[in-house]
């Protein structure tokens, strides 16, 4: 009888790969030089070491950079809160989401009654088992649930928006702005649906906060973000390159600094002189 498992799971042995090219990274690096910074897997959990927030933050964009490479989707991360060690030492543990939890295989089970094809499908643990009588069928059931289905690695998100796109998208001062990928250029699209061209290469992204969310610096009562964009390096070179620009609310209107660019990665949200230095006041 033909049959179908609708599994949610990511790549281990992909995980492994961009832990240990991420702790290359780190031992090569002049900033992380004399720190301990570090990373460790030990089964299905990620442990970030660091001095201070701001560089669990940035070992976990190194990461998050190694697993993109992998193809390994970033919604399988699931962040816990910064805890103090011995010393002047935090930790942070990261766990790799495994299986279908019980409510988005519910919404499966409903997906497929309501595509009104004749299979028996169950849920044991944390897979999806689905058999039918006939192998068209199957087929055709299968192709349903990839489209019409998003990421499970997404499953926990508080809204409908992807966790992979909450750092392209912010509100500044009242307004909705998403950064999008204009002819493999970054682009800002604002509420009235025009385009600000970055003069960024994509993809771009926010700075984000601790909790994973765009963040918008004030300074002087005026709003301003960062767009940044990492440049594509080979797998295993420590080297990273950073390029970006702030973008600043004054009188309603938008106004994009110069670029800057670095021979880093610039993680976390940055202080506040990366956001004001790059305009004139």
């Amino acid at each position: 009888m033909p049959s179908f498992d609708t599994v949610c799971e990511a790549s281990m042995v992909d995980v492994k790969h961009a832990i240990e090219n991420t702790t290359k990274e780190i031992t090569t690096r002049f900033d992380f030089k004399g720190t301990p910074a570090a990373i460790e897997l030990k089964d299905k959990e990620i442990t970030l070491i660091g001095d201070a927030d701001f560089q669990l933050g940035q070992i976990e964009d190194i990461l998050r950079n190694k697993l993109t490479k992998r193809n390994v989707d970033v919604r399988f991360l699931d962040k816990g809160d910064v805890q103090k060690m011995g010393g002047d030492k935090v930790k942070q543990v990261i766990k790799v989401r495994d299986g279908i939890e019980t409510e988005l295989g519910k919404k499966i089970q409903r997906l497929i009654k309501d595509s009104k094809i004749k299979v028996q499908a169950s849920i044991q643990g944390d897979l999806v088992l689905g058999a039918f009588m006939n192998k068209a069928r199957c087929a055709v059931l299968i192709g349903c649930l990839f489209s019409s289905l998003t990421a499970c690695a997404g499953q926990q998100a508080s809204s409908a928006t992807s966790t992979a796109a909450v750092n392209q998208v912010v509100v500044m001062g009242g307004q909705q702005l998403t950064l999008v990928d204009d002819q493999q250029r970054c682009a800002l699209r604002k509420p009235d649906q025009t385009l600000m061209p970055l003069d960024l290469p994509w993809p771009c992204q926010f700075t984000v906060d601790r909790q994973g969310k765009s963040h918008v610096e004030t300074f002087g009562k005026v709003p301003i973000v960062i767009v940044l964009h990492f440049s594509t390096a080979p797998q295993n070179s420590p080297q990273c390159h950073s390029e970006y620009r702030a973008i600043r609310l004054v009188n309603g209107q938008l106004e994009p600094s110069i670029i800057a660019r670095r021979a880093s990665c610039m993680g976390g949200t940055g202080d506040q002189k990366n956001y004001t230095g790059l305009f004139t006041w």
